[in-house]
């Protein structure tokens, strides 16, 4: 993590690629790995370094007159590699190239935002998030302003940019909102679904199980959250997908509280397993009267939950989310 060694380290590597290629798949590979730090280093490296005599630089077909643009396409390249799938294993359900550093940016707050690694009214600093990416303040700013348009973060005139609070009015419309949005896409379900979208539903169902029968609390979340996903990207309404992609990650950080008893734990994965065989079977309305009470009662446990916080007073002491339910 130390900037100056992690440069002569990245000089090292880039010294023993051949060609253009290499350099392509170097780059491929750390945005495949979720590696963005050093990915960004070796891309700051890389400017910082292709006018001075080393041995890379004196290199033919590193002549410094066309290496910003071929460096550019193969950042581009590398990007369309990116995944959002977690632990690094495969995700057919979120491909999603990233073709500039502010996207890039913007997708690490996201995911950091949503995550909980910043937490509701924590400070955004431009400096201290531009350090750590090792990118400068221009895209860190691009990237909260599309985060403050997403409704995640708030800016405060003068004051600078922070982690939204949510209120348990903001949860009960977030929520309000699935219901209308998760439903709409399970009704078109009933005219859409192909052979292979069934296989991918219980695919997914077979994942979450797995993590529920390992009590894996997290992974259960994220298997929770990517068969919502999958339902509204199986009903085949691009716009719909793009208002939920929204609407779903505003509740994204305060999630894992929604099940943090055994017994809702229980509960959850019945009602996930009752609603695929309703989908599977043809019963929609029974499949959204299923998905109705589910996301009903998980909005009753995060609102049960931001009233324990709002007890407890602005300068007490987050705990940190649970790993496994109680």
């Amino acid at each position: 993590h130390n900037s100056p060694v992690l440069s002569i380290n990245i000089i090292c590597i880039l010294d023993t690629l051949d060609t253009l290629d290499t350099l392509a798949s170097l780059f491929s590979f750390l945005l495949e790995r979720k590696y963005y730090t050093t990915f960004f280093h070796v891309v700051n490296t890389v400017r910082k370094n292709q006018g001075k005599k080393r041995k890379l630089w004196a290199r033919p077909h590193w002549h410094r007159n066309n290496f910003c643009v071929k460096m550019k396409k193969m950042a581009s390249a590398g990007a369309h590699a990116f995944r959002l799938g977690k632990n690094g294993g495969e995700n057919t359900m979120q491909h999603r190239s990233v073709s500039t550093i502010r996207n890039q940016v913007y997708q690490i707050l996201k995911e950091d935002i949503c995550s909980g690694k910043y937490r509701p009214g924590q400070w955004l600093q431009e400096n201290e998030v531009a350090a750590h990416l090792s990118v400068s303040r221009s895209p860190v700013r691009e990237a909260l302003r599309q985060l403050a348009a997403d409704g995640l973060v708030v800016e405060i005139p003068n004051k600078g940019v922070f982690v939204k609070e949510f209120t348990s009015r903001d949860i009960e419309e977030v929520f309000d909102l699935r219901v209308l949005l998760e439903n709409y896409a399970i009704g078109r379900l009933r005219d859409n679904l192909s052979t292979a979208g069934m296989e991918q539903l219980m695919a997914c169902l077979a994942e979450l199980e797995r993590a529920h029968a390992q009590n894996d609390l997290r992974r259960y979340i994220d298997e929770d959250a990517r068969l919502h996903s999958l339902l509204v990207e199986l009903s085949g309404n691009s716009l719909l997908r793009s208002m939920y992609d929204r609407v779903h990650s505003m509740n994204q950080q305060f999630r894992i509280y929604s099940l943090t008893s055994k017994k809702r734990f229980d509960e959850s994965v019945d009602e996930h397993r009752g609603m695929i065989h309703c989908l599977l079977t043809g019963s929609t309305q029974e499949a959204q009267a299923i998905n109705r009470q589910h996301l009903q009662l998980a909005r009753e446990k995060i609102i049960e939950h931001l009233a324990q916080l709002s007890a407890q007073g602005p300068d007490a002491p987050r705990p940190e989310p649970p790993t496994e339910p109680r």
